[in-house]
């Protein structure tokens, strides 16, 4: 953080820049996966706000999420973020990639809006939400934007199960054969066969194979054409 004290002297005590970089410093060592910081270029002047950026920057690299809030970023730092959120009033006006706002607001939120050449686009971004009546409009509108995008994920999603269902259905058609019921004759001989093999080793096998026939046909001319 580039803090560096002498004890040759009478040291009366530190800058407000020095003790917010000591205070991120001290928040780093422990390297967390997410950094939360509160406004950390407030006091600092722009060169040394620019070199803490990059550093935030550097460990966004190394997988650590830092999500801060910032007052009136200059257009380096500004650029050096991922995404931005724009909150005004305490509602959303945008969430999104930093390169993605000024055609967000030109073309969708705020037609007719156009960034003037060399000009901040976070102070651009300010001066058109101080007015009352484009804050509305961007608000409205991101909440519509984010209703339109759920309702395309829907219609993605519905799409995907109905896609998945309709393969399934004729996957299983290709696959599996049609079911067809056994005729009366397969299920006799089928019955029969499997009774012989339980039947046999046995005395009389074939004695009582032909008991068995003949009683069946003896009970089936007793009911034969009855009506109940």
């Amino acid at each position: 953080m580039y803090v560096v004290c002498t004890a040759r002297h009478e040291i009366r005590g530190v800058s407000g820049g020095e003790r917010k970089r000591t205070v991120l410093a001290t928040e780093l060592v422990t390297l967390p996966s997410v950094l939360f910081l509160d406004e950390p270029t407030t006091g600092l002047d722009s060169n040394t706000a620019l070199e803490v950026v990059n550093i935030l920057s550097d460990l966004c690299q190394s997988n650590m999420t830092v999500i801060c809030s910032i007052h009136q970023p200059r257009s380096s730092i500004f650029q050096r973020f991922h995404q931005v959120m724009l909150l005004c009033g305490g509602k959303t006006a945008y969430f999104g990639r930093v390169e993605h706002i000024v055609d967000y607001f030109e073309t969708q939120a705020l037609p007719g809006f156009k960034l003037p050449a060399q000009t901040n686009v976070a102070d651009w971004i300010m001066d058109l939400l101080d007015d009352a009546d484009t804050a509305r409009k961007a608000t409205d509108y991101w909440l519509q934007h984010q209703e339109r995008q759920r309702q395309q994920q829907l219609q993605l999603i519905r799409q995907s199960a109905s896609t998945d269902e309709e393969t399934n259905k004729n996957k299983d058609k290709t696959t599996m054969p049609p079911k067809r019921r056994a005729s009366c004759c397969h299920q006799f001989r089928i019955l029969a066969h499997r009774a012989h093999l339980q039947q046999r080793g046995q005395l009389f096998d074939f004695v009582n194979g032909v008991s068995s026939v003949l009683m069946a046909l003896f009970a089936g001319l007793i009911w034969w054409q009855s009506t109940n």
